[in-house]
């Protein structure tokens, strides 16, 4: 940022009505180029409203192993997305479903009504059993990797045997 750019303001051009555009006192720079008030100059620079999505490699070490599920997916492109999950994680949220994916183990949330293998998916569900409550999850993080005696938790672990965060 130069020294005198404080004498700038963003603006909507006066003349084609794009966003963005630069004024200062009564000069206008505007980044349409069919435009013009068009300016090479305020093109360079980069649009602060656009979001810039990188594409790095999926990294990690995350493995199901024998709960692995496969998830057929549409995503919102019309793109068919194939995935490998834990069925572990599997969990209902709304009309989503949320489950911890390979390789990185980040868990993601699926819309029911475009997953393909959606059959699967809910025999999946029915095998998991019910959820624990928001206040019985957290008791089950919380002593999840301990070799904790409280009886509390040793009933949570009775009723929710396969539960894992």
């Amino acid at each position: 940022m130069g020294l005198l750019d404080m004498f700038w303001s963003v603006c909507k051009c006066p003349a084609c009505g794009t966003a963005m555009a630069r004024k200062r006192f009564s000069t206008v720079q505007c980044r349409n180029p069919g435009c013009v008030n068009y300016s090479a100059q305020w093109q360079s620079t980069p649009d602060p409203t656009k979001k810039r999505w990188s594409q790095e490699p999926l990294r990690g070490s995350y493995d199901p192993g024998a709960d692995a599920i496969e998830l057929s997916y549409v995503n919102f492109f019309g793109d068919k997305k194939s995935f490998k999950g834990n069925k572990k994680t599997l969990r209902v949220r709304g009309k989503h479903v949320s489950v911890c994916l390979a390789p990185t183990g980040r868990r993601v949330a699926l819309d029911r009504s475009r997953i393909q293998n959606a059959a699967d998916v809910e025999a999946a569900l029915k095998e998991l059993g019910p959820e624990p409550s928001p206040k019985e999850a957290r008791l089950l993080r919380e002593y999840m990797g301990e070799d904790a005696e409280i009886a509390q938790y040793l009933e949570l672990r009775k009723k929710y045997p396969g539960w894992a965060p």
